[in-house]
C-alpha cells in the first residue's frame, strides 16, 4: 500500500522522527544511568572526608574515643554501599515499571463473564439439536457506552428453516447483531430466544456449537484445505465423517491441489475467492443449525459466487440462516429481508414487496444501481 500511494518519502520522514525520538531518549537514559555512580562515589567520598575532618576535630577535643570515630565511618561506610547497589539496577527498575505498565494494560481488557473454553466438552454435544431452531429477538437493545447506543428495540423473527437477509447502511448495526446472536456480545436489555429459550441461560458453548459462520474476511489456518475443513467438525461428530458431503469436494476442487493444497492465514497462498470457497466448505462441514453469512460472497467473482451460492443452498435447506448481504443476487435467494436503519428494524418483508413499497429497502437498492452503472 506504501508503494501504491507513492507514500515511501512520507513513511520514511515519520520513521526518521521515531528514531530521532528514540535515540534522544536512549542518550538521556544512558546519560543518567551512567552518571548517576560516579555522583554517587563523588558523594560517598565527600562525606567521608567531612565526616573524618569532624571526628578528627571532635577527637581532638575529647568529645568522642577513637573507636566511637572509626565505628562512625565503617557504618557511614556500609550505608553507602547499598545506595550505589540501588542506583546501579535503576535502569532495570525503570524497564520493569513500563512492563507492569503493559501488563496491567492487558490484564484491564474486559473479559467473557463465562468463557467457553472454561464450558464442559459435552456440553457442546448436548446443545445440538437435528431440527433448526426458531430465533427471535425480542425487543433488543445495546450500546457500547450510555452515549452511543447501536441498536434501540429491535424486534425480529427468524422462522425455522428460512432464510432472513439483514441490509443496511454502514454503521446500522448488522455485525453488532451477529455478534450478539454469537454471544460475543450480551444485550443491554431485551432477549435473544432459540425455540422460546433465552441463550443468556445457556453457555457460550451451547449456544455456538449451533453455529456456522462464514465472515466478510475468510479466515484459515495454516495446513492444508482438509485440515480446514476437518476444524469445522461437531464435537460430537466422527472427524472422519466431518467431510463426507459431496458439495465439499464440489467447493475445494476449486483449489489447486483439492484437499491438500496448503493454506496459510498469513500468506498469499491463496486468493481472497479461493479462502471464501474454504470457510463455506468449512461451516459445511460443521453441520449446523443456524448458519450466520456477514458479507460471504463480497470478494468473490462472479464463478466462486456461483459455486458458494450452490454450497450454501445445501445448507439453508437444514438450517436457520442469516444473511449481511448488500448483492441483489443474494438477497433474491432470501425467503424475507429485513432492512436495520439507526439500530431498529424498519422494514420487513420479501424483495418485491419491499421493492414495490418504495421504502428505504427501495432507496438502497437503488442508490447500489446508481453506483454501479457509474462505476
Amino acid at each position: 500500500m506504501i508503494s501504491a500511494y507513492d507514500a515511501t518519502p512520507q513513511t520514511a520522514n515519520e520513521f526518521g522522527e521515531l528514531n530521532d525520538r528514540l535515540e534522544r531518549a536512549t542518550r538521556t537514559s544512558q546519560a543518567w544511568s551512567g552518571s548517576l555512580t560516579p555522583v554517587l562515589t563523588f558523594c560517598n567520598a565527600v562525606v567521608f572526608v567531612i565526616i573524618a575532618i569532624l571526628g578528627a576535630l571532635r577527637l581532638l577535643d575529647g568529645a568522642v574515643t577513637l573507636g566511637a570515630l572509626q565505628a562512625i565511618v565503617m557504618y557511614t561506610q556500609q550505608l553507602s554501599q547499598p545506595v550505589s547497589e540501588v542506583t546501579s539496577i535503576l535502569p532495570k527498575l525503570q524497564s520493569g515499571f513500563v512492563s507492569f505498565g503493559r501488563v496491567q494494560t492487558f490484564l484491564a481488557d474486559p473479559e467473557e463473564a463465562a468463557p467457553a473454553v472454561d464450558d464442559p466438552l459435552e456440553s457442546a454435544a448436548s446443545g445440538r439439536h437435528r431440527i433448526p431452531p426458531r430465533i427471535v429477538f425480542d425487543d433488543v437493545y445495546f450500546a457500547y457506552d450510555d452515549a452511543r447506543p447501536v441498536l434501540q428495540g429491535v424486534n425480529l423473527e427468524l422462522p425455522a428453516g428460512r432464510t432472513t437477509a439483514l441490509v443496511g447502511t454502514t454503521g446500522s448495526g448488522k455485525t453488532t447483531l451477529t455478534s450478539l446472536l454469537q454471544r460475543f456480545l450480551d444485550p443491554t436489555s431485551g432477549t435473544i430466544t432459540f425455540d422460546g429459550e433465552d441463550i443468556a441461560t445457556v453457555s457460550r458453548t451451547q449456544a455456538r456449537s449451533r453455529l456456522a459462520v462464514v465472515t466478510q474476511d475468510p479466515w484459515v489456518f495454516t495446513g492444508t484445505a482438509g485440515e480446514n475443513v476437518a476444524y469445522g467438525a461437531p464435537a460430537d461428530c466422527d472427524e472422519e465423517k466431518a467431510d463426507e458431503d459431496p458439495m465439499i469436494d464440489v467447493l475445494l476442487a476449486g483449489l489447486t491441489n483439492g484437499r491438500d493444497t496448503r493454506v496459510s492465514g498469513d500468506s498469499g497462498l491463496l486468493s481472497a475467492g479461493e479462502k471464501q470457497l474454504l470457510t463455506v466448505a468449512r461451516a459445511l462441514a460443521a453441520n449446523p443449525e443456524i448458519l450466520i453469512l456477514d458479507e460471504a460472497t463480497s470478494a468473490a467473482d462472479p464463478r466462486t459466487e456461483l459455486i458458494i451460492s450452490r454450497g450454501l443452498e445445501a445448507l439453508r435447506d437444514r438450517t436457520t440462516t442469516l444473511i449481511v448481504t448488500h448483492r441483489y443476487s443474494t438477497l433474491a435467494t432470501a425467503d424475507s429481508i429485513a432492512v436495520l436503519k439507526d439500530g431498529r428494524i424498519v422494514e420487513h418483508g420479501t424483495a418485491n414487496d419491499l421493492l414495490a413499497a418504495g421504502g428505504e429497502f427501495a432507496r438502497l437498492y437503488s442508490r447500489a444501481e446508481t453506483e454501479a452503472v457509474s462505476v
